[in-house]
């Protein structure tokens, strides 16, 4: 599910905006980079498993979601 990765090129946690100045993790098929805090503290979505950052979105019925996932969510 998540991989940890050296970090390169003033990269940002996704999640917090922290520098990443050692390594990284990343959710497999997505592009956002998160620290191992936010990795290992935040809560996450309740969609894709992402850790939640600034923008999240908590629906009616109680479920959490990132950004990303917010953007693509189809309500009936």
């Amino acid at each position: 599910m998540t991989s940890p990765t050296r970090a390169i090129d003033r990269l940002r946690c996704a999640a917090c905006g922290r520098l990443l100045t050692d390594s990284y993790y990343f959710l497999q098929g997505r592009p956002e980079r998160y620290c191992r805090r936010c990795m290992q503290e935040r809560p996450r979505c309740d969609s894709c498993s992402a850790p939640l950052g600034e923008r999240a979105w908590r629906l009616h019925d109680g479920r959490t979601l990132c950004e990303r996932c917010h953007l693509s969510f189809i309500t009936i």
